[in-house]
């Protein structure tokens, strides 16, 4: 086997299979098929430590290795021997050999500006878990990237889905809506949007107790999940088709496939992983958000009052939002990412965005991923602003400003036993813990940024987080926003930014949201606004 120019298809969607043509083509060793789809999928060099350790945790070195080299003959006996990309101790897939995914088919169609049409054999294909039924006994470094990879995988159908009924609603095809409604119900019961959709349509229908039926059937999951009730466009809707009044004209529930304010997602690559952003062009300096522990940039700009922020800061600047690795749109990752492999992120977001120096906003846990890249790139930052940070993530003898060690313990107990509900908001947000409109947009926002464990991990991976040593480094101006009530942020940890960096303008402003576009949102617009006016980019 293994023609040359043969194509070969690595089929992770549903159960595993590689095949040839039409033909399935089977592999001995079912840590054949393992090893292929993880070197596929990770798309970089991997040391023969690392794989031998992933497939046998449990075996000696010797032993790991000489099972390692069994499954790679498996492997060139089915694909050839130009398959296999060696360089020294690694092994990677070479990138001139002919291999697909049934996966990247999804991405692709993902990608492109207008949706190709999608059939249900295809769709239900896509709709599959990634490598389903698989499973590798006492592998459990191997099953922690099967989970990510699934939960990206979800949520890259999840996207597909969004897409597909916005353009099936602003085309008026009422079976085909109602048919991807009913399988984004299947994906995520509680997104509201596609609920919105079919009773709109239906009331155009003159069927308004089909319609009253959804919103009582989303009432329902609503109050069971989260103890909310549907927005408040979807209540006035229901109260509008109780009162007998006449459906509006179609076009008024027409909808554009693109948000016509931002611009459509785009992914900028760090080695092997794609990072998701997007911008507010206005040709005016960078201003880059760096968000804090979970993003995604969809929910971002699906909330009226953090758009709304941001198309005033885009009077005076470029926006620019991405989704961390890990997070959101981006691709999802095995381990936590370093300070430092983030901070060469929003370097790559910038080459591939045509941008040659930008302003960094540091958002929460986003401060000290912005002060790293402050400090590694001094020629492509030419501003920092720090709002609601802090240098050092967990107490210390030396640093008494941040949460205990043992306070900390509990906030990831809680974060990861409370994932996806809303019951975090009164920390974050206490003025707006009550809003319908924001519990219900955090609770979507934190479920489709990350799962528990993942948040788990990048929350424990918080807790080493110390930048104070680069503090004295960096030249660049720096706004330092605080709020005076956060109950998030000790407004010490302002106070000591201000104090160790050289070129500081600190800022109290009054206000007890952790968030910047919750309470006395316009003072910080205006802040960012008149630092940038006050220290121009040369």
């Amino acid at each position: 086997m293994g023609q040359k120019n043969s194509i070969w298809q690595l089929n992770v969607l549903g159960a595993p299979s590689l095949q040839q043509g039409s033909e399935v083509v089977r592999l001995k060793r079912k840590k054949s098929l393992a090893l292929l789809c993880y070197l596929t999928l990770s798309n970089r060099m991997c040391s023969r430590d690392t794989l031998a350790c992933l497939f046998w945790p449990d075996q000696d070195d010797q032993n790991s290795r000489m099972n390692l080299r069994s499954v790679v003959s498996d492997l060139n006996r089915v694909l050839g021997h130009n398959w296999a990309q060696l360089n020294g101790d690694s092994l990677g897939i070479h990138e001139q050999f002919p291999l697909i995914t049934d996966l990247s088919a999804m991405e692709m169609a993902l990608a492109e500006p207008v949706l190709p049409d999608l059939d249900k054999k295809t769709l239900d294909h896509w709709q599959a878990q990634f490598m389903e039924g698989f499973y590798l006994a006492g592998c459990d470094t191997f099953d922690e990237w099967l989970y990510i990879q699934r939960e990206s995988t979800s949520r890259t159908f999840h996207a597909l889905l969004e897409r597909m009924i916005r353009r099936a609603e602003s085309h008026q095809q009422s079976e085909h809506l109602q048919r991807l409604c009913e399988r984004m119900f299947a994906v995520d019961p509680l997104y509201e949007h596609a609920y919105a959709a079919l009773i709109r349509q239906a009331w155009l229908e003159d069927k308004a107790e089909h319609a009253l039926s959804l919103y009582q059937r989303l009432a329902d999951v609503l109050d069971e999940e989260l103890g909310i009730q549907p927005g408040k466009e979807l209540r006035s809707l229901a109260q509008s088709i109780r009162n007998g009044e006449p459906a509006p004209a179609r076009q008024t529930f027409e909808v554009s496939e693109h948000d016509v304010q931002m611009s459509d997602v785009a992914y900028a690559r760090n080695q092997s992983v794609h990072i998701a952003y997007k911008s507010i062009s206005s040709g005016k300096p960078a201003l880059v958000v760096v968000w804090g522990f979970v993003s995604h940039l969809d929910q971002l700009t699906d909330l009226p009052s953090l758009e709304s922020l941001f198309l005033a800061l885009s009077e005076d600047f470029t926006v620019i939002l991405f989704d961390k690795r890990g997070m959101g749109l981006s691709d999802r990752v095995a381990e936590p990412a370093s300070l430092e492999d983030m901070a060469d992120d929003i370097i790559h977001v910038l080459d591939h965005a045509g941008v040659a120096t930008a302003t960094l906003f540091g958002f929460s846990e986003g401060g000290p991923t912005a002060i790293t890249c402050a400090h590694r790139h001094p020629d492509r930052i030419s501003r920092l602003i720090l709002y609601g940070t802090s240098p050092k993530w967990v107490k210390s003898e030396d640093y008494p400003y941040a949460i205990p060690d043992e306070a900390y313990d509990r906030w990831i107990e809680f974060l990861e036993n409370n994932w996806g509900k809303a019951n975090n908001l009164e920390h974050f947000a206490p003025t707006v813990g009550a809003d319908e409109q924001m519990v219900r947009w955090w609770s979507k926002c934190i479920r489709m940024s990350a799962s528990p464990g993942s948040v788990r991990s990048v929350l424990e991976a918080d807790r080493h987080i110390d930048v104070r040593d680069l503090l004295p480094e960096i030249k660049q101006p720096t706004l330092i926003i605080q709020k005076n009530k956060d109950r998030m942020m000790r407004i010490e940890n302002g106070r000591y930014l201000a104090r160790h960096l050289e070129q500081a303008v600190y800022m109290e402003i009054e206000g007890r949201d952790h968030w910047f576009w919750a309470d006395n949102r316009q003072a910080v617009i205006e802040a960012v606004k008149e630092f940038g006016r006050r220290y121009p980019e040369s």
